[in-house]
């Protein structure tokens, strides 16, 4: 070989810069930096325990989510039921959010019909009775006093006549 092949020499700037075709050469590890591996320590024990504490009670809250997802649609109609699946798939809080949106749309029957109420039944109407009204005024008076105060304060005020005439009979009595 030529002794000036072997020496080193000096590249000119436009001899160090890369051939702007394809074919340049591979790039050697001096170019690319070599990846760097995170240093191989265990999990601290308390962290593995928390994560596990946190993936069972995420496992808890989405079966119980799963669960009232579940008798949700079951009070809704066959064809929300479908509309929901399709939108929203298995997911059941994705579920929940599609019937509630169908529902604020009125797209879905609510799980109460209009015009139902939650109210206890009412008491069946007393016979009349033969005394006179001031009489019945004071008697449902005195029971709205025990198990309504309010209404019974609104009841003396619209009857108010009629009671101080039945406690005046009563008393003269």
């Amino acid at each position: 070989m030529d002794a000036a092949a072997e020496t080193p020499t000096e590249a000119t700037p436009q001899e160090s810069a890369p051939a702007p075709s394809s074919a340049t050469a591979p790039a050697t590890e001096a170019q690319a930096p070599a990846p760097v591996a995170a240093p191989a320590t265990a999990p601290d024990a308390s962290l593995v325990e928390r994560l596990a504490a946190l993936e069972a009670q995420t496992r808890a809250q989405s079966e119980a989510l799963a669960g009232f997802a579940a008798q949700a649609l079951a009070d809704v109609p066959e064809s929300v039921r479908k509309a929901v699946s399709e939108l929203a798939g298995d997911d059941a809080a994705k579920q929940l959010s599609t019937l509630a949106a169908l529902r604020r749309n009125g797209l879905a029957a609510s799980a109460v019909p209009q015009g139902t109420t939650t109210a206890p039944v009412a008491a069946a109407p007393q016979p009349a009775s033969s005394r006179d009204e001031d009489t019945d005024a004071l008697d449902t008076y005195r029971k709205l006093q025990t198990s309504a105060p309010i209404v019974a304060a609104t009841f003396r005020t619209a009857n108010l006549k009629r009671i101080e005439r039945a406690l005046a009979r009563t008393k003269s009595s």
